[in-house]
């Protein structure tokens, strides 16, 4: 018997690294589990609004992006708080 996996609707997840490779894949099974996302990417501007428009086009706005080095802490507030503005948590 395999076990179900919980239901994520409601839910907010921040992907770092989200755009690409294992990232991608961690975006669409979490979205696919009913949760909407933040897909944060350094560099990978077009992969992320292409997986973010993929998204969007199964369940309307229930992913976003942001742009960000995450080495460079004193500017991670920033992001969060423009995130939190766009998509209300």
């Amino acid at each position: 018997m395999q076990n179900e996996a919980p239901s994520l609707t409601g839910k907010t997840v921040l992907i770092t690294g989200g755009a690409r490779r294992v990232g991608a894949e961690i975006a669409r099974t979490l979205h696919g589990a009913g949760a909407s996302l933040v897909i944060h990417y350094r560099k990978s501007a077009s992969d992320a609004e292409a997986l973010a428009a993929h998204l969007n086009g199964a369940r309307a706005k229930s992913a976003a992006i942001v742009q960000g080095d995450l080495l460079d802490v004193a500017r991670l507030p920033a992001l969060v708080e423009a995130r939190i503005s766009k998509i209300g948590r």
